[in-house]
């Protein structure tokens, strides 16, 4: 039996082994500090970031001097970064500033400045770091990496190592640099993207988590709502096949005179898997997003049970929701109820009448089962182009119909059909008026094809508007959308 005081020995031996800078970054050469016990070491003459370790999470960055990064500004088919450029650094009780007049070296035509600073967060166990650059040339800069980490490292077996993001997750270090059967003259490192989309790529919020059951780093923006969202670029090094950059992409067009703000980005080294490192950005989410009143049905239930009413008719709605009910489904959602493209919706009078329509739905309410129709008031026929001032024929066709496929038109004959840009006001008003329409019919659960906003709040200041009137009507009343290629922050917001 090892007594106790040999036991914390060994620990705090254990624990200066993982904390201690490795050889090569020791002395003069490096800048080592502890914000919240992750230990961060910095290259002393250019501010790269060299290592990153934690007491829960283990050693999760390191790299060599030649290879350290932080920040990586694209100018004029340039990478300026610290390696080459000279920092200065200076520390505060909770902090550390790192400032390059001159990021990357001299321009021929001016020059790219930089600050970066490291601080504690206040949540005790997170890391706050944020970039500012100033372009100070006379051309526009092309691309921001932040933070750019390079040097991540597996913990534990590199097979296990996640790098997982809103929808789905990767496993970066599992397989051999460069790909199975390519010629031996290749690049030395190859770059995997991904692109931030909320609905068909995996990465889809601003939140990463990079580690495995045993801990790991989680990373997430705090930029609520504002856009352009950073995509997440990845390379490896054949040389060590260990080593991994993660960089935070933005295609910042940073005018000459300009300033860019990267916002703030937490840092938070965990023990345990993912959910765990996740933790702040959820706090962070309440925060600015806090939660709304959830009908009970949908709070509490399996799930929602998608139907396609064609092959039937209005009146087997309360049959249907008879049918779930006995499942545990408490809501339905019904497609091809109508004739889509115009508004206002026009019922299908093969199904039925509208107080048919309206009647089944009451009947499944009663049954507790909400009934929502599914809208898409976006790909609208070609005799409402005039109205919105928008030319026709450029939509993609879409069938709702349960044997044909959809949005097919390999000819490229006249489609029918044009996309509505939801920043139209007109049209705007004209869905606050369908769905206020349907409410007062008795109607207040909707679904919604194709939620796509522009990069503006439009779409969604819409919708609210449409939810209090709602609300007013049947507090009970539930939304659904598809969010295709929208911000999910600003539609759930």
């Amino acid at each position: 039996m090892i007594p106790l005081m040999k036991k914390a020995s060994l620990a705090l031996v254990a624990l200066t082994a993982l904390l201690s800078p490795p050889a090569w970054a020791t002395g003069a050469a490096s800048n080592s500090f502890v914000f919240n016990q992750l230990e961060i070491t910095l290259d002393d003459q250019t501010g790269g970031l060299l290592r990153l370790a934690h007491p829960a999470a283990g050693v999760i960055l390191e790299t060599p001097p030649a290879l350290g990064g932080l920040i990586n500004v694209a100018y004029a088919g340039r990478s300026l970064e610290p390696a080459g450029s000279k920092a200065v650094m200076v520390r505060s009780a909770d902090g550390v500033t790192i400032t390059w007049a001159v990021l990357g070296g001299d321009l021929p035509d001016g020059k790219i400045s930089a600050v970066v600073t490291f601080k504690a967060a206040p949540d005790g166990r997170s890391v706050i770091l944020a970039a500012k650059v100033k372009n100070e040339a006379r051309g526009t800069t092309t691309q921001v990496l932040f933070p750019d980490l390079k040097g991540l490292r597996p913990v534990g077996d590199p097979k296990a190592m996640e790098l997982r993001m809103a929808l789905g997750a990767v496993n970066p270090f599992a397989h051999p640099v460069r790909p199975e059967g390519r010629a031996r003259y290749h690049p030395p490192f190859i770059w995997q993207r991904f692109p931030f989309e909320p609905i068909y790529q995996m990465h889809a919020l601003r939140w990463l988590d990079l580690g495995n059951l045993s801990g790991g780093l989680s990373i997430f923006q705090k930029k609520w709502i504002a856009e352009p969202v950073p995509s997440l670029v990845t390379r490896r090094l054949e040389t060590d096949p260990n080593w991994m950059e993660l960089g935070w992409q933005e295609l910042a067009a940073i005018a000459p005179g300009q300033t860019w703000e990267s916002g703030e980005y937490w840092l938070t080294p965990h023990a345990g898997g993912w959910a765990k490192g996740i933790e702040p950005y959820r706090q962070y989410v309440q925060q600015v997003n806090p939660p709304r009143p959830v009908p009970k049905r949908i709070q509490e239930g399996l799930g929602f049970q998608t139907f396609w009413i064609n092959t039937q008719s209005y009146q087997f709605i309360p049959q249907l929701a008879a049918d779930a009910k006995a499942q545990g489904i408490d809501e339905l959602c019904l497609w091809v109820w109508c004739n889509y493209g115009f508004i206002p919706a026009r019922h299908n009078p093969k199904l039925g009448t509208v107080a048919e329509l309206v009647a089944g739905i009451k009947q499944a309410r009663a049954l507790g089962v909400g009934v929502a129709p599914f809208f898409n008031l976006k790909n609208l026929d070609d005799s409402l182009a005039a109205r919105y001032g928008v030319t026709p024929g450029t939509g993609a066709n879409w069938a709702f119909d349960s044997g044909a496929p959809t949005s097919q038109n390999p000819l490229g004959a006249p489609s029918g059909q044009f996309d509505m840009d939801t920043r139209n006001p007109i049209w705007q008003q004209d869905v606050i008026a369908e769905f206020k329409r349907w409410a007062d019919l008795g109607v207040t659960c909707f679904a919604w094809d194709v939620f796509q906003e522009y990069g503006s709040p439009g779409l969604v200041n819409t919708i609210k508007q449409v939810r209090e009137y709602v609300r007013q009507i049947d507090p009970e009343g539930s939304f659904c959308a598809e969010p295709y290629l929208a911000n999910l922050e600003r539609v759930t917001h």
